[in-house]
């Protein structure tokens, strides 16, 4: 870990799995900020492609990485919360890239005010198959409205780090959606959550939630209930329309394989 005096510490923690092909990119968008009081971690579930060579060919620009087998991404995130000494935490995934070299240093975290406890920012959207780049502007005014239909992308986030000991890491139990479960915890318990204009993340579409869209949304509407208790009929069904939704779309593409 480098240190600059007076500014604060992020801590940068990105989880792994047989990610040879694009980790690379995500460690080069890291080591190569602007920013020197960064403790980088890399949580590897046991990689057999190739990926710790990667990682141990960045080896000495890494703070700790450690490679075992997991249950899941969150799982490997919580390790990395375990390990993390930094005053602010940020989760890239392997296969995303921070926008820019001076990412981490045009957040200004020493100019926050000390009652800011989660940050987030835009996110440019990458098509996997095109490579194409979407601009995605993330809304202003977070609310309870916003947070039962919607979510800020995880990558987009900035957390206070002492937020994952007082409220425990994520909740290993979700496949999906452990990290919109940690936000709705924070935003119920009063934490300030401020938008900044700036784009923190190349995201790699194409991920985990986009692959399993109903069990994503059966997940937040199961978080939804645990979380609010009573919830207006209305968004109970809206969320069974986009897992009905899900279901069709998934059968209709099985019977095209098999029908042409």
């Amino acid at each position: 870990m480098t240190q600059q005096k007076n500014k604060p510490t992020i801590t940068v923690v990105t989880a792994v799995f047989n990610g040879c092909d694009f980790i690379e990119k995500t460690i080069q968008s890291v080591i190569k900020q602007t920013y020197q009081n960064i403790e980088y971690i890399i949580i590897d579930g046991g990689s057999t492609d190739g990926t710790l060579d990667v990682i141990k060919k960045y080896g000495n620009k890494i703070d700790y990485w450690v490679s075992a087998p997991d249950k899941g991404i969150y799982d490997a995130m919580n390790k990395g919360i375990a390990r993390a000494k930094g005053d602010w935490i940020y989760f890239i995934n392997a296969g995303d890239s921070l926008f820019s070299v001076k990412t981490l240093e045009n957040l200004k975290l020493d100019s926050l005010s000390s009652s800011t406890d989660v940050l987030y920012g835009n996110i440019n959207i990458i098509d996997p198959q095109t490579g194409l780049a979407s601009f995605h502007n993330m809304q202003e005014i977070i609310d309870i409205n916003f947070l039962i239909k919607s979510n800020i992308c995880h990558q987009a986030l900035i957390y206070k780090t002492k937020l994952f000991v007082n409220f425990k890491g994520y909740d290993a139990m979700y496949q999906i959606c452990a990290d919109y479960d940690k936000l709705l915890q924070l935003f119920l318990a009063g934490k300030l959550i401020k938008k900044i204009n700036l784009t923190i993340c190349n995201y790699l579409e194409g991920g985990r939630s986009r692959k399993s869209y109903v069990i994503s949304h059966m997940e937040r509407l199961d978080i939804i209930n645990l979380r609010l208790k009573s919830l207006p009929r209305y968004y109970v069904t809206y969320h069974y329309i986009l897992i009905l939704k899900g279901f069709l779309f998934s059968l209709r593409k099985k019977l095209t394989k098999i029908f042409g």
